[in-house]
């Protein structure tokens, strides 16, 4: 086994040769023109109407209305997304307002 791995990396006698850093790296210098080539993450999105922006923010300003304490953030309590996020679920949990 040792001899296979000795081969593929090119040791001789007690010395090892790595190669270059570039060695073995495969870039594509091709260029895809049609989207439907592209994946689905890729393509175009399309932007959210004004009106669909008008229901969310009348959304929001009933939730901030009807509710003393507001906390919108990246992920959930049970997997927060950043660092303010997690430290802020961390405060609620220590308060006991974790629902």
């Amino acid at each position: 086994m040792l001899s296979v791995w000795a081969r593929r990396v090119g040791v001789t006698g007690s010395r090892v040769r790595w190669g270059s850093p570039a060695e073995g790296r495969r870039f594509s210098s091709g260029h895809v023109d049609k989207e439907e080539e592209s994946d689905p993450d890729f393509q175009p999105q399309v932007k959210n109407s004004a009106s669909d922006r008008d229901d969310i923010s009348k959304q929001i300003d009933k939730i901030v209305k009807e509710t003393p304490v507001v906390l919108f953030m990246k992920g959930l309590p049970s997997a927060p997304q950043c660092g303010f996020s997690y430290k802020t679920v961390q405060i609620l949990n220590t308060l006991g307002k974790n629902g």
